[in-house]
């Protein structure tokens, strides 16, 4: 394998992994949207307690390690 082509094929893998966490990114996003209300009514209006505590945790880190 010459060279230009292992760093064509380098290139086209890194273009495809971005591809690929573009679309986790949006996912991630989209289903934030569409279960923002349900979050409201059941997390955040009621008592705090550990499960609403990791709920939150894992939600929302989530946001910021993609970021």
């Amino acid at each position: 394998m010459s060279l230009v082509s292992a760093l064509l094929q380098e290139l086209t893998d890194a273009r495809a992994t971005n591809y690929l966490i573009v679309v986790a990114a949006s996912l991630v996003v989209f289903d934030h949207i569409i279960t923002i209300q349900q979050e409201v009514d059941l997390i955040w209006r009621n008592p705090w307690n550990l499960t609403s505590f990791l709920y939150i945790w894992n939600r929302y880190y989530t946001l910021i390690v993609m970021v």
